[in-house]
């Protein structure tokens, strides 16, 4: 009766032990998981040649952060003074996200590198009709046809500059809402008119937190052109990070100046 009560103890502590493993391995996985992942979205973009061509420092800052949590990875569990085992998950999954996040982003410029080619091209193809019709010979006008309409230009910039987006502040402030408050009462008044809103950030902070900030400005600006009646269907507003800067970023002067939103005014009748 004994060795039966011995081989029960043995084959429950023997359970026991395989589910603790078995919880340690469970408790691995997310972090397995997140890097593979990471892993397959940065040689991807990696063997991408246009990533090179446009993006090459968001690409290195990706595989930077992705060695480092393949390193943290390997001691993960392993005695650190400064962190737990918990904190290093937590450090690695952040990693891992950050690496697809930053990749993201470096298709994004790509993408939108490769649409400012296009319409550069489109521009210079309207150029150059414009000068083959100039050099073509005039006609005389002919007195029974009406005067030609006064033209409207195409469109208007308004930049509002850093010193209304201060680093570290909140987003709206009672000085950029009475900054807006003029071009808000002249959109009510012309509702042939669109609005495209560009936000555009500093290079102070990461990739992913510069484009957060950029979109958040441009997302305050649109909030108070709404909320002094434009309608919201004739807005249009896009993030830039610090993508397009104006001044160099390595002064003070300079990054107040990159943090900015410019506000592109036009009409709604198309060229």
């Amino acid at each position: 009766m004994s060795r039966v009560i011995d081989l029960l103890r043995k084959s429950v502590l023997g359970s026991l032990i395989l589910l603790g493993l078995s919880s340690v391995a469970d408790a691995q996985d997310p972090v397995d998981t997140a890097l593979a992942k990471a892993r397959r979205i940065f040689t991807q973009a990696w063997q991408t040649p246009l990533n090179h061509q446009y993006a090459p420092h968001l690409l290195l800052d990706a595989r930077a952060v992705l060695a480092d949590a393949e390193q943290r990875r390997q001691r993960l569990g392993l005695f650190d003074e400064d962190e737990t085992p918990a904190e290093q998950t937590d450090r690695i999954l952040y990693q891992a996200w950050l690496v697809e996040q930053t990749i993201l982003l470096a298709e994004s410029l790509v993408q939108r590198r490769l649409l400012e080619q296009q319409i550069d091209s489109l521009t210079r193809e309207k150029q150059q009709r414009q000068q083959r019709l100039a050099r073509l010979p005039r006609q005389p006008p002919d007195p029974a046809d009406p005067p030609p309409s006064r033209s409207i230009p195409h469109s208007h910039t308004v930049t509002l500059g850093g010193e209304l987006f201060p680093p570290q502040r909140p987003v709206i402030s009672r000085r950029l809402i009475q900054e807006l408050q003029p071009l808000a009462a002249f959109l009510v008044q012309h509702p042939d008119r669109r609005i495209r809103i560009e936000g555009h950030s500093d290079d102070s902070g990461d990739p992913v937190t510069n484009l957060r900030r950029s979109e958040q400005r441009a997302d305050a600006v649109k909030a108070i052109l709404i909320d002094h009646g434009v309608q919201p269907d004739r807005i249009t507003r896009f993030g830039y990070g610090a993508a397009r800067p104006v001044a160099d970023d390595s002064t003070a002067a300079g990054r107040r100046r990159n943090r900015r939103v410019e506000l592109i005014i036009t009409h709604h009748l198309q060229d």
